[in-house]
């Protein structure tokens, strides 16, 4: 069934500190993305989470995952995603840490905290504790003042605030609450709260082909290449690494890519910003795609599959797309990503107004004062989406475009939590349509939870899957190609699968389609592999950057 799967490590690898990489390492790294309180990497960690049963070592170069159902996403979704970190570091450096936190107990860290937020004004809690004592010369609460000291003694009262992974711990009453939450968790999950105050986060250790070398200051990083990887020496020797805090220093940003200060920048590229020379965006769909959900369900106006085809025959979407997403958008016709082995191309058809208006005529609705009718009943429909310029722009001008083919469309904004989770089943209420986006992610199966008939919002939430289904389509042709994509790890089993439940998509139109973001990259045309060009055509397109080599003047 495809649950249980055995790994064997390669021979020889070894960490940058030049510890062996063996199973224990792979299994304590597992069982700290699959703890509750694993925030670091959050979509791996819920990944890990959702597909993990248990891990366990066979030998010292064996692992068996225990995976749960289903088990085809693992693969791509968490264990090629997973960076092995050093079992025997990671130990020694949360022993030290607890050695010092040890000196206060859990008690007076809660009593500390809840001083301090109980104070006012000059003391309040978003201010970080040196600006608090010094500059304002305050008199913060006696409990708290004692606590700061002895915690400013053992080293663990950084005179700069920390503010990794968007914790609280850039304030002092949310270091004291998560270091009481480090100090009363117990197995992993105390490793997984104690992770981002271990020196390991900031000097961190890992076996790939560049090893961490310098921290020159809070936002670059220099790393070297290594000379002992197990795949070889990477091409390039240094690589500096610089943050750039975006959006909050978006123009920073902005003005070291105008001034060729830098060769690439991964993500954060502004398109509005205008040109990105010397460096070229990297011409790839990302891996979310963008769509217009139809309420498909008895009784709606979007009901009948030949309303639901007028309306995408009606609209060339080309122009809107280019114009709303300052030309970055790229035309999808499929939830699963261009660039993936599941996807099934297929010409897309033109945009025919006089065709849709046929359609909707041999469906039995007749032109009346420039809006369809039928059985009394107009053709009239709203529309909503999540606050946003681009997809309101979206929807506007797809609200315009329509009224030539006989639609009445309304748009609202709306908040996405009506959307989403236990609230799914509300949105019909308030929308015939909504404009949403769907995550394509890395293996196909995530399409499950968006078309399958289980994911119906009139099905309600289940273990098997969420209500995310939100044009209420429920086709047992689609239902079942993708779980037989799901049924399987046979690749071409799969792609026969997952072609049907496209050409299906195709056939039945629940949604009208979108755009994929273009990716907000952008990279010096100078970088080659293997002596050619990068095809930046693929969101993949980094996958052998050891062997990347900047080339030119």
């Amino acid at each position: 069934d495809g649950r249980e799967w055995t790994v064997r490590l390669l021979d020889g690898v070894r960490f940058h500190d030049g510890s062996p990489l063996d199973s224990d390492d792979v299994v304590s790294t597992f069982e700290l993305l699959a703890a509750e309180t694993c925030t670091g990497t959050s979509f791996l960690c819920r990944a890990v989470r959702a597909h993990v049963e248990s891990v366990e070592v066979v030998d010292p170069l064996t692992v068996r995952f225990t995976v749960r159902p289903p088990a085809v996403a693992f693969l791509a979704d968490a264990l090629a995603q997973a960076p092995i970190l050093p079992s025997d570091a990671l130990a020694d450096a949360l022993a030290a840490f607890d050695a010092r936190l040890s000196t206060v107990r859990p008690a007076e860290l809660r009593a500390a905290g809840r001083a301090l937020t109980g104070t006012r004004g000059e003391c309040d809690t978003t201010l970080w504790w040196p600006v608090v004592v010094e500059r304002f010369g305050c008199e913060p609460p006696v409990e708290t003042v004692t606590v700061a000291e002895r915690l400013d003694a053992a080293g663990l009262l950084p005179s700069e605030p920390l503010d990794l992974y968007e914790t609280q711990t850039s304030v002092l009453g949310g270091l004291l609450h998560e270091y009481r939450r480090v100090a009363v968790a117990q197995g992993p999950e105390r490793m997984a709260r104690a992770l981002h105050f271990l020196p390991l986060a900031r000097e961190p250790i890992g076996s790939g082909p560049y090893r961490f070398e310098d921290r020159t200051d809070p936002d670059t990083v220099e790393l070297v290449a290594s000379d002992d990887h197990w795949g070889g020496l990477a091409v390039t020797p240094t690589v500096t690494i610089r943050w750039f805090g975006w959006p909050s220093n978006e123009d920073s940003l902005s003005a070291a890519i105008r001034d060729g200060e830098l060769d690439w920048v991964p993500h954060g590229a502004a398109r509005s910003d205008g040109p990105v020379e010397p460096l070229a965006w990297v011409d790839s769909a990302g891996l979310g795609v963008v769509y217009l959900a139809l309420d498909a369900a008895p009784g709606s106006i979007f009901e009948d599959v030949r309303v639901r085809i007028a309306l995408d025959r009606c609209v060339d979407r080309s122009d809107i797309v280019a114009e709303v997403t300052g030309g970055g958008g790229h035309i999808v016709r499929s939830p699963i990503h261009p660039g993936s082995w599941a996807f099934a191309e297929r010409d897309a058809p033109a945009a025919s107004p006089d065709e849709a208006r046929r359609l909707l005529e041999a469906a039995g609705w007749r032109m009346v004062d420039g809006t369809f009718q039928r059985d009394g009943r107009r053709l009239e429909a709203d529309l909503g989406a999540h606050p946003g310029p681009d997809r309101w722009e979206f929807l506007t001008r797809l609200r315009d475009a329509a009224r030539s083919c006989g639609f009445n469309l309304s748009v609202r904004e709306a908040d996405i939590t009506v959307v989403v989770g236990q609230e799914a089943p509300l949105i019909w209420r308030l929308y015939d349509g909504y404009l949403t986006r769907w995550g394509s992610l890395s293996d196909p199966d995530h399409a499950y939870d968006a078309f399958h008939r289980s994911a119906d919002p009139r099905q309600g939430i289940t273990e098997r899957s969420t209500p995310w289904n939100i044009m209420r389509w429920s086709d047992q042709i689609a239902s079942d190609a993708l779980d037989a994509g799901r049924a399987t790890h046979d690749p071409a089993v799969r792609f026969e699968a997952y072609r049907t439940f496209q050409a299906r998509l195709e056939a039945e139109m629940p949604v009208i389609w979108g755009w994929a973001d273009g990716l907000d990259a952008v990279i010096s045309p100078d970088i080659r592999l293997d002596g050619a060009p990068l095809d930046l055509s693929h969101p993949r397109y980094h996958a052998e950057i050891e062997s990347w080599r900047l080339v030119g003047p």
